[in-house]
């Protein structure tokens, strides 16, 4: 028979206490993440919007669509959010020039094509635009920043990378060695063209690797066009593969060595006028505040438009 010591503590009883604590702290984590889910849903995350420079940044990779909402994340740079920031800049009357704030390896050919749209049309309204490459400016990102009227770079800034990917993972030879068959049920020869569950044909490649060659012709004349250089100079310098930005200015792709605050002093020159920027800013998903929270508590080399995402549906060109 088991008997307690005089004045300790029965071991149910330390048990219920641990419980009750672990039970309170528990519940005052729920609580936080209620709390903070309503109070970005309600009032977000509001900044102001005056003076005559915007600051529009693009950062991540770039994506169609906007930001999802409360649960989205603000980890791409999403072509709704970009042309609606330079759309906004665009109509304020105020704004004399714009700043794209670029760091981002690439992505969507047709979101960098929306882009690009954006900010030539904000130049033939009369904005001002420069295009500031940070870390990286490749690719897609390239493509928007040639848009610009003038770019700066730093000089480790990676750049270029100017080409198109539509590689995948062929899965067809696991299939086999492992007594898998693809059952293939298609209306159209070429319906399943890169699925990454049958080897390509000679003919489907030869369609495919026609798509990604025009392109990549878009891509090349697009920037040799704002550039104001020639298709075949271009041409020369658009391999896929990256330049570092001492070497893009060396070479026509940049036109500066520079940065934001360099980009405002040149503006400031240009203008005539003392420089008061503003940043757009994307307002925080759910998940990018709590995890914001927590951190309070406790884009390989030239992706870019060179890049792919394998998926289930195959083939996935990226820009």
């Amino acid at each position: 028979m088991l008997v307690e010591k005089k004045g300790s503590i029965p071991r149910w009883r330390s048990i219920v206490e641990f419980l009750r604590v672990a039970g309170i702290i528990f519940s005052g984590l729920v609580s936080l993440i209620i709390f903070l889910f309503f109070a970005i849903a309600i009032f977000g995350t509001g900044y102001s919007l005056s003076g005559n420079v915007a600051i529009v940044p693009v950062r991540g990779e770039i994506v169609i669509g906007d930001s999802g909402g409360v649960f989205g994340s603000s980890s791409f740079a999403t072509s709704d959010d970009i042309t609606g920031w330079i759309d906004d800049a665009v109509s304020n009357n105020d704004v004399k020039a714009i700043i794209l704030d670029i760091d981002s390896p690439g992505g969507s050919p047709v979101a960098s094509k929306r882009i690009v749209e954006s900010v030539k049309n904000a130049r033939s309204a009369g904005k001002n635009v420069i295009g500031v490459i940070g870390e990286t400016g490749a690719s897609g990102a390239y493509w928007i920043a040639s848009s610009a009227d003038i770019i700066l770079v730093d000089e480790l800034s990676i750049t270029g990378s100017i080409g198109v990917l539509g590689s995948y993972l062929d899965f067809s030879g696991f299939l086999n060695d492992n007594n898998v068959s693809y059952q293939r049920l298609v209306a159209g020869d070429l319906k399943d063209a890169g699925s990454p569950f049958k080897e390509l044909t000679p003919k489907e490649r030869q369609k495919i690797q026609e798509k990604i060659d025009l392109i990549y012709d878009f891509f090349v004349a697009d920037v040799a066009k704002n550039r104001k250089m020639s298709f075949d100079d271009v041409r020369k310098l658009s391999d896929g593969f990256i330049f570092l930005g001492s070497e893009s200015v060396k070479n026509g792709l940049a036109d500066k060595i520079g940065n934001v605050k360099s980009a405002e002093v040149l503006l400031q020159e240009r203008l005539g006028v003392p420089v008061e920027s503003f940043r757009y800013e994307k307002s925080k998903g759910f998940f990018d505040a709590l995890a914001g929270v927590l951190n309070n508590f406790g884009f390989t080399i030239g992706k870019g438009i060179g890049s792919s995402l394998s998926s289930d549906d195959g083939i996935v060109v990226r820009t």
